[in-house]
């Protein structure tokens, strides 16, 4: 699946993550380089209505070379930073490796706010300019503000 269009529920989503039901209110997308306790869009959110979202993507994960541990690693903290934020009552969805079509992030993001319609998406600025023109690209398709 690389465009809009249903997203299929992940299978091995991180061990307490909730539920997701739409509509969304705000969308967090947290990327693997932005796993921080004080991650400033967590701060605003209801816990409740509004949704973090984390997405493994094999064209991430080969973007630049890397080795096959530090790339499992990597996913590894993901992972457990999304089961600790559901353990404090954050309702997160995640998107695991091997779950999902998707191919890159924007594939995601473009499906999961197709599907939910959020009223805003807040991200923390990312390490790299081509993660956030895609980003900016797919909130400005969708109409989407992006905070």
């Amino acid at each position: 699946m690389t465009g809009a269009g249903p997203v299929p529920k992940p299978r091995g989503a991180a061990r307490s993550a909730k539920r997701v039901r739409a509509p969304a209110g705000t969308l967090v997308p947290i990327l693997g380089d932005q796993l921080d306790r004080g991650h400033p869009a967590l701060a605003r959110l209801d816990r409740v209505r509004d949704r973090v979202l984390f997405v493994e993507t094999a064209g991430e994960a080969a973007h630049v070379w890397s080795h096959k541990a530090r790339i499992a690693l990597f996913f590894a903290a993901m992972r457990s930073f999304a089961a600790e934020l559901a353990d404090q009552g954050y309702t997160v969805e995640y998107l695991r490796i091997g779950t999902h079509d998707f191919t890159s992030l924007a594939s995601a993001w473009r499906a999961v706010i197709a599907r939910d319609a959020p009223d805003r998406v807040v991200a923390c600025e990312p390490g790299e300019w081509r993660v956030l023109a895609d980003l900016q690209k797919v909130c400005a398709e969708a109409s989407t503000p992006l905070e």
